[in-house]
């Protein structure tokens, strides 16, 4: 810096004319971080000072509540990234720091400032730091504990930390995992911290050296540079993948997560910005949450149903086109079914299906995406759906027919059979394209294929491998899933033979790397299944096998294997398995819905009708909970019936209390809850059952007991 330069600009050109303090005041809050970058580019008046010796970064603090909101607050980085020196101090002693705490809903501000080198321990000319100045303020701040606490959480600042402790490698780590910068601004230039703090150790040196160019990616990133950003990736030394430690979507309500660069990136709204980004390939697949009590999805499905909600459809779609668009959340359902669900645009969907999210795709209950359009009575979706399959069979586009076919689409028959406008259509298409018969050809035979793949998982679960070969012959029938999303292999795996699981392995070899509606994959099985010193187990690897794939709740297949786990999480994960077909059958037979209308109406021969065909199928464990609502609907015969089936009665849930204390709730036992009601007899059954199963091995129902008939507990047997 030519600081005889800078007395000239001083001289000559008032702080209240400068170019950049005219877009702090006058530039509406969605315009101004483009417009700061520019001026900052151009590097003209950004080291005068007004007359009280303040700099640009306090009157952005004087603006606070413009810069705070997330379209704004690149501004402030540009500032700062651009040199003004952020502990410059006025007349009174204070810097930007001092001004900022004293104001509401400035928290992002204050991290900026922060990252960027602000020092916490300056004191004014009172004698006050910005944490004084914060406690002096507190009863007049309805936020005063969040500011206090985003300022402690990146105090003393790394510049301090290094001179002051140099030893403490944890914060230094903690500091630089939150994204500050490794070097300040003195005396007109640039300072790299880990050349200008004397008496480093090695590892703390190393430790710096090693974020600084993720931490400029991460910071140019959040001061929508793209041109910087490009540059920073170009140089190939920077992380895509760096996540900011320090992470909350609100404090306190929320964990404090790793918040990956491209999902903070996002939030900027900053188009280029994610745009270079995703030219770096971040992954976009990576599991994560930032909401309590919320199931870890896929990043990329957080620009659909994230928080804080995304506003640029345009972001979306960029990350979207390019992240692998077939991963799953943690019910199996892929990004279509989050799109409906949050009630996109129909283009949205056409628009994610041309992005190759998968139609077969179906979740936990074997639903598809068309068959949760209308289970949910999204008619719009479903037509959408037909269309995009209906285009597919017109455009002649015959391989992803029949991939539909094979990953078990069951609607496109039905669609052709119910509108004969289609059907006209189609048939004058076979009129005027002689190259269109083969495709019409395919689609005239999709009932029998249907057929055909039954047939084959028929045999195949007779472990008939012979007329399995014979059936498939030279068609791609091997590839064909069932409603749970598993093919032949899958399938020979759980039948516990692992002999012929690896003669299904060495005719079809392909299908080592698949996987079914859960992302669980036949080494994940095989693990489950047999250990991992098994042939079965070297045989997949060999056949392209990973042990990196990992399933819709991020376990690996090395997570399968028993002596990796606790007993009841193993015994967890094989009843997940064995169990998932059986939900697909109880979803299909509406077991549900039918279950509710016996509690409403209280039609005990109804239960006894629909359990006789169904309790193979049912996990009565799993229905517990639905013990409160037959007594909510006043039936104690229809809760002890359930009882003796197998529902266990010793549970319990959450009620709202009665008073004036929001948010308070109790617990209830289903003891207690019969009690409540007025069941007596039901809750002294519920307490013998419950005094039982404590005496006895988890097998319980399955020993003669006292519980086998209720004559003696006033209810009907």
């Amino acid at each position: 810096m030519n600081t005889s330069l800078d007395s000239l600009i001083a001289t000559t050109m008032r702080f209240e004319d400068c170019k950049i303090y005219k877009a702090i005041t006058e530039t509406p809050y969605h315009k101004v971080a483009a417009k700061i970058l520019e001026l900052t580019e151009e590097k003209r008046d950004l080291y005068i000072l007004s007359e009280n010796g303040s700099t640009f970064l306090h009157v952005v603090v004087s603006q606070s509540a413009k810069f705070n909101q997330p379209r704004a607050l690149p501004a402030v980085y540009c500032l700062c990234l651009a040199g003004i020196d952020v502990n410059a101090r006025d007349a009174a002693g204070d810097t930007a720091l001092h001004k900022l705490v004293c104001k509401e809903g400035v928290w992002r501000i204050v991290v900026a400032l922060m990252r960027c080198g602000a020092d916490p321990t300056i004191k004014n000319l009172k004698g006050k730091t910005p944490e004084d100045i914060i406690k002096e303020c507190s009863n007049r701040l309805s936020d005063a504990d969040v500011t206090s606490h985003w300022l402690s959480e990146f105090s003393p600042g790394l510049a301090n930390l290094l001179i002051n402790n140099k030893t403490d490698g944890i914060r230094c780590q903690q500091l630089l995992k939150s994204w500050c910068r490794t070097k300040i601004w003195r005396d007109g230039q640039w300072v790299e911290l880990w050349r200008d703090v004397q008496g480093l150790s090695i590892n703390i040196i190393e430790t710096l050296r090693l974020h600084i160019e993720s931490n400029e990616l991460a910071l140019h990133s959040l001061a929508c540079n793209a041109k910087a950003v490009k540059q920073i990736l170009k140089r190939g030394k920077a992380n895509v993948n760096t996540k900011d430690a320090s992470y909350q979507v609100v404090f306190p309500d929320c964990p404090k997560v790793d918040q990956p660069l491209i999902a903070a990136a996002w939030s900027t709204e900053c188009y280029d910005v994610v745009e270079a980004l995703m030219d770096g390939k971040p992954n976009t697949s990576l599991l994560y949450t930032n909401l309590h009590e919320e199931e870890a999805r896929p990043l990329f499905f957080h620009v659909l149903d994230g928080q804080p909600e995304l506003q640029s459809m345009s972001i979306a779609h960029r990350i979207l086109r390019d992240a692998d668009i077939k991963k799953r959340n943690s019910f199996g359902q892929n990004i279509l079914f989050v799109a409906m669900h949050h009630h996109m645009p129909s283009a949205t969907l056409v628009k994610l299906l041309q992005y190759g999210a998968d139609l077969t795709a179906r979740d936990l209950l074997g639903r598809n995406a068309r068959d949760f359009a209308v289970e949910n009575d999204y008619q719009e979706y479903a037509d959408c759906i037909d269309q995009y399959v209906f285009e597919l069979i017109v455009n002649k586009d015959l391989d992803k027919v029949q991939e539909l076919v094979l990953g078990g689409y069951t609607h496109i028959w039905e669609l052709l059979t119910r509108d004969q406008c289609h059907v006209a259509r189609l048939n004058t298409l076979l009129e005027e394209d002689r190259f269109y018969r083969e495709t019409a050809e395919y689609v005239k035979d999709i009932p029998r294929l249907q057929k055909v793949i039954g047939r084959i998982f028929y045999r195949l679960d007779n472990q008939e491998l012979d007329a399995v070969r014979r059936i498939v012959g030279e068609s791609e029938l091997w590839r064909a899933k069932d409603v749970c999303g598993r093919n032949v292999l899958h399938r020979s795996l759980l039948l516990d033979d692992a002999e012929f699981a690896s003669n299904v392995l060495s005719l079809y070899p392909k299908l080592a790397a698949t996987s079914d509606n859960m992302e669980v994959t036949p080494l994940h099985l095989a693990c489950l299944q047999f250990g991992r010193n098994h042939n079965v187990v070297s045989e997949l690897i060999t056949c392209g096998a990973t042990w990196t794939a990992h399933d819709v709740d991020g376990r690996f297949p090395q997570d399968y294997l028993e002596e990796n786990l606790a007993p009841n999480v193993y015994a967890n994960i094989r009843k997940e398995i064995v169990q998932m077909a059986s939900k697909v059958f109880l979803r299909e037979h509406k077991f549900d819905k039918k279950l509710r209308k016996i509690i409403e109406s209280g039609d005990l021969v109804k239960l006894k009708d629909l359990l006789t065909s169904m309790s193979p199928h049912v996990d009565f464990d799993a229905y517990s909970h639905w013990l409160f609502k037959c007594i909510d609907h006043e039936q104690p015969d229809i809760a002890a019936h359930l009882i003796r089936c197998g529902c266990n009665p010793d549970i319990s849930h959450e009620e709202k209390c009665n008073n004036k204390k929001k948010g308070l709730r109790e617990v209830s036992s289903l003891h207690d809850y019969a009690l409540q009601k007025g069941f007596s007899p039901l809750a002294n059954y519920i307490r013998k059952v419950v005094q039982y199963k404590k005496t006895h091995d988890e097998f319980g129902r399955q020993i003669p007991s006292p519980y086998e008939t209720m004559d003696n507990f006033g209810l009907p047997s």
